[in-house]
């Protein structure tokens, strides 16, 4: 569960902790929040990485890039919200120093916790003025920087405006994974099953997967057990597939735990088609509305597991993660429930379906009502934005 601050995004040139390299960037200047931009100011929170914060606070690139992918690598485990927005906020420090690639990360982050419209649309504008610069970075054999073209390319952004191309995704993200980079290896995979026609894309997604867990990332060992457990691009190997969960699961990755019970986030990729997404609504915005939704109640993102039986049809459909609200948690199985898989295996599947609920919080406004303002569902996951109920009193108690 995101808790958005009242922090507008500034231009870069504005803010003192920018410095007077931002005014030079090439697009629109950009800048962390000053609620984010508070925080990164106390560098003691990240232990072994304290010295390296004030590094990268003292105006050091290598040094943000540094911090951001030991959180990225956190929240590739934990899967939780804290330490994906710390390695945004890293980023966001590369951002100002004019690396671009980091403002597309920026940028679509603040898309979605920022509660302010105008705060969004800026956000929105910088992630595409971004995406159209990160190729030259991607061509001079940086690693980030071709994952994040894939990204560009490929990804169902909110707000997107320009077309989808995933053969040049799949170029960049080959580019990214073999220069190292494991996220852009199981994103390979992902995208390499998705556009798959035959067993010859799931043995290249197999193989992206099993890249990307060689070089350490979980969301790639998860991927290939998810392809080892169905025989999925190779031979089935049960026993190893569940050797991997377990393993990883035992280090603390809440999806491997997910994997233990057979819930594979990876499958969702062998799902997508233009016939499914039509069918993926967000959650009931009125029934949402009447539960009188409160920040206090957040426990995090909440994760819902489900089958896909042979015939497509939605089946064994489970709570792995509560959102924190039993009603709320009811309200996501029964928007699952209502899914169609026209592309579907030839054998039943379990997948997780991750929905964040992302709140407006504006401290002087005491327990106000929230309402949905904003939601959509895609393969990776779903996103619910609530802002609060200027209609309805704040509630007292």
């Amino acid at each position: 569960m995101t808790k958005g601050t009242t922090s507008l995004l500034l231009l870069a040139c504005f803010t003192v902790a920018a410095g007077a390299a931002a005014c030079k960037r090439p697009n629109t200047g950009y800048a962390l929040s000053p609620w984010d931009a508070t925080a990164m100011a106390s560098c003691d929170q990240h232990g072994q990485l304290a010295r390296t914060c004030n590094e990268c606070n003292g105006r050091d690139l290598k040094a943000c890039l540094t911090v951001a992918h030991d959180y990225e690598a956190r929240h590739d485990v934990s899967r939780g919200y804290r330490d994906l927005n710390t390695a945004i906020s890293f980023y966001g420090r590369a951002c100002e120093l004019n690396y671009i690639p980091a403002c597309v990360l920026l940028g679509n982050h603040y898309s979605v916790v920022r509660p302010e419209p105008p705060a969004r649309q800026d956000a929105v504008k910088v992630r595409d003025e971004s995406c159209a610069e990160v190729a030259a970075a991607c061509n001079k054999k940086d690693a980030l920087a071709c994952r994040i073209e894939g990204m560009c390319l490929s990804d169902d952004w909110h707000a997107r405006k320009s077309p989808l191309d995933i053969p040049k995704a799949i170029t960049a993200l080959t580019s990214a994974c073999d220069l190292g980079d494991a996220i852009g290896c199981a994103r390979l995979g992902w995208l390499q099953a998705a556009e798959s026609k035959d067993e010859s894309g799931l043995t290249q997604a197999y193989g992206a997967y099993q890249k990307s867990c060689d070089l350490g990332l979980a969301e790639g060992c998860i991927g290939l057990a998810a392809y080892l457990q169905h025989g999925i691009g190779t031979p089935a190997d049960p026993d190893k597939a569940r050797a991997i969960a377990s393993e990883w699961c035992a280090r603390g990755s809440r999806e491997a735990c997910h994997a233990e019970s057979g819930h594979y986030t990876a499958l969702w990729a062998l799902l997508t088609d233009d016939a499914a997404t039509k069918t993926w609504a967000p959650p009931d915005a009125k029934r949402l509305g009447a539960l009188d939704l409160q920040v206090a109640w957040s426990q995090g993102i909440g994760r819902t597991g489900f089958c896909i039986e042979s015939t497509g049809a939605v089946d064994k459909i489970t709570t792995l993660d509560s959102v924190g609200d039993p009603a709320v948690d009811q309200v996501l199985r029964d928007t699952v429930k209502a899914w169609k898989f026209p592309r579907h295996p030839s054998t039943p599947i379990c997948v997780t379906h991750e929905h964040n609920f992302v709140f407006a919080v504006r401290p002087w406004i005491f327990r106000s009502y929230y309402i949905v303002t904003n939601q959509w569902v895609t393969a990776r996951g779903g996103v619910t934005m609530l802002d609060h109920d200027w209609q309805r009193p704040a509630r007292n108690r």
